[in-house]
């Protein structure tokens, strides 16, 4: 399991890591007045953009106080906007994931289908501590996504994040 502080400890101590994002993740049914919509939920560090190269298109991202004090906060991919809102803005309006109120305090702009065909804007992204402690109810990480500060760092940035877990796991070699 990762740990609470491994997030940390990877942008401490990895030099070629840029930014790091906690990761939990679930699906649930979205409500908003007579609208529903199954979508991914992903709780997030407030680096999520950043790693994901991701703006937030109407509205702000969470901030560090939404997820220190894990606040029922949401920012919407495009595919649970359209179907909820339509052409309205969703910004202020309050959904319901998993019977929780989540203020929309934002929407990501149009990311388009992954490699694979899937809808990558077919999500609701929430702080991860809310993630954690409100809705799953749990205290471990599922990963923990990285940007290293150039493409060509990726190699060396697996190696780095492979010493610094294996030291706060005490998992000796091999």
């Amino acid at each position: 399991s990762l740990a609470l502080t491994d997030g940390r400890s990877i942008l401490s101590g990895c030099p070629s890591v840029e930014a790091q994002s906690e990761m939990v993740v679930d699906s649930a049914s979205v409500v908003y007045e007579g609208s529903n919509w199954t979508t991914a939920i992903w709780g997030a560090g407030t680096q999520f953009p950043v790693v994901r190269e991701w703006p937030v298109r109407l509205g702000v991202p969470f901030s560090e106080y939404d997820e220190t004090h894990a606040s029922k906060v949401c920012v919407l991919g495009q595919t649970p906007a359209q179907k909820l809102f339509g052409r309205s803005d969703p910004v202020g309006r309050t959904v319901r994931i998993k019977k929780i109120p989540f203020r929309i305090i934002g929407v990501f702009s149009v990311k388009g289908p992954s490699f694979f065909g899937a809808d990558q804007d077919d999500v609701i992204v929430i702080p991860c501590t809310t993630m954690m402690k409100k809705v799953l109810g749990v205290g471990h990480y599922s990963w923990i996504q990285v940007r290293t500060r150039t493409p060509e760092l990726i190699d060396r940035a697996m190696n780095e994040i492979r010493l610094v877990l294996r030291r706060c796991h005490r998992i000796p070699p091999g």
